[in-house]
């Protein structure tokens, strides 16, 4: 018998930065894993930087990261990873203290990224200025059908 996994979730297991290395190894190889949840560990920049070198070998559909305290540079790797991946449809990043500049980033991946339909962005203290950032992405992209 061949048993598939198509959920992986490492959600709440006090993982720091490159401790998430071995775990993205393997869902580089494995096609079958449609969603990856590793929310509310303490991956912080450097976890970050991890996971965006793996998602332009990913073959999952959703990735759940919030509450991982990326930062504004950590969101950036997300970002510019983005720009690139062709099949992601959905991210979460609520709770990772992104500020103004990390939603600037973000919303430079949303110009260029057609496959995502949607982005959890809350509780990043964007402010007026992160959220006219995302508004101008909004309005060149048209897959985002959801952003939170």
């Amino acid at each position: 018998m061949n048993l598939k996994i198509i959920q992986h979730s490492l959600s709440d297991k006090d993982l720091i930065g490159e401790e998430v290395e071995p775990v993205l190894q393997v869902l580089r190889t494995n096609t079958c894993v449609t969603l990856v949840d590793l929310r509310k560990n303490h991956l912080g920049s450097k976890g970050a930087a991890c996971i965006a070198s793996a998602l332009n070998d990913c073959s999952f559909f959703k990735l759940y990261l919030g509450s991982n305290e990326f930062g504004p540079e950590g969101v950036k790797s997300i970002a510019d990873a983005l720009t690139l991946n062709r099949t992601l449809t959905e991210v979460q990043l609520h709770e990772n203290k992104m500020g103004a500049q990390g939603a600037k980033y973000i919303a430079g991946a949303f110009k260029s990224n057609n496959t995502l339909t949607e982005c959890g962005l809350f509780e990043n203290e964007i402010g007026a200025l992160g959220a006219e950032y995302i508004a101008d992405a909004l309005l060149v992209n048209s897959t985002l059908i959801r952003v939170s």
